[in-house]
């Protein structure tokens, strides 16, 4: 047999063999192509007023009335609209939203939110209510969408109209380092008789003489406030609310009382010591004392999630 006839005919198979392996690969991608589309259409059956729960990055969607806005991941887009809440300071950010399905555009939902959550940044926002978790302050901007409020890098800035107003940084109160032990910061404060307000909420705003401000979470968390106007820091004080003991006994007093006590006890006379610990970015653990009104003394640990009081992971009573 003639040697070119066997070199040319491997040849040609080796051809066959890459054409063939090239259309293989065309045709699974087809299929991979409209598998993905027929997925993405298939979406589950909507109806108004369902609670909805989803995750994806916010863009603009010029639909109004029905919707300002749209958040999309890879399976979906979802219409969204918000009346407390600016969504346009929220673009382009991978976030979570809440809210409730409004109507039904044709197959898309439009969903009213009601509350976003950015893990990143282990914010919460509900109603343009700003809550940092993980620094335990937050701020009720409710009553004006031009005010609000973000992380950046380690600070939180708040903004009128996307102009930066006050940068706030937080430290973690240290009595090992004399810069970082609150209590001994508070004292000094004090005692120098240093330029000092106190908001509507009862904390205490210390003036430096550099022209910031620090206030305390006890000797928990530290707060340095660097207002570009002071006037600003002052007329939005009222809506700074720092989450310590004071606050937890004054307005968590009903999720305490239920959960950790029975209902044969007397009255509750006063909740005490109460210890603060940050799990995630939604769970907080509550380490208390309870009193009744026949001095029957209680400790109490429970987890609550700041975002829902009624949702109550963990309870130990001793």
């Amino acid at each position: 047999m003639d040697i070119r006839n066997i070199i040319y005919e491997k040849k040609e198979n080796k051809k066959k063999q890459i054409f063939f392996l090239f259309a293989w690969l065309f045709i699974i991608s087809i299929a991979l192509f409209v598998s993905f589309k027929i997925s993405k259409n298939q979406h589950p059956k909507y109806n108004i007023w369902d609670n909805i729960q989803f995750s994806g990055i916010i863009s603009p969607d010029n639909n109004y009335p029905v919707n300002t806005h749209k958040i999309s991941n890879e399976k979906q887009d979802i219409g969204i609209k918000s009346s407390t809440i600016n969504l346009n300071n929220f673009l382009d950010q991978n976030l979570n939203i809440f809210g409730t399905i409004d109507s039904i555009w044709g197959e898309y939902p439009v969903v009213k939110i009601n509350t976003i959550k950015n893990p990143k940044s282990k914010l919460i926002i509900n109603d343009n209510k700003y809550f940092f978790t993980d620094k335990l302050i937050s701020f009720n901007f409710s009553e004006d969408t031009n005010i609000t409020a973000k992380k950046v890098w380690k600070y939180i800035k708040i903004y009128y109209q996307d102009k930066e107003m006050l940068e706030i940084e937080s430290f973690i109160c240290n009595k090992v380092t004399p810069t970082q032990d609150c209590d001994k910061m508070q004292f000094e404060y004090i005692k120098r008789l240093n330029d000092v307000f106190t908001s509507f909420l009862w904390h205490m705003f210390y003036k430096n003489p550099d022209g910031s401000r620090v206030t305390f979470n006890w000797n928990t968390l530290g707060y340095i406030l660097k207002p570009t106007n002071e006037e600003f820091l002052l007329d939005i004080s009222h809506l700074i609310n720092i989450i310590n003991p004071k606050f937890i006994a004054e307005f968590k007093n009903e999720i305490i009382s239920n959960n950790c006590v029975e209902w044969s006890w007397s009255k509750v006379k006063s909740i005490n010591n109460i210890k603060i610990d940050i799990i995630d970015e939604n769970l907080i653990k509550l380490d208390t004392t309870i009193i009744n009104q026949e001095n029957t003394t209680k400790k109490c640990k429970l987890t609550i999630d700041v975002r829902n009081d009624r949702d109550v992971k963990t309870i130990t009573i001793n």
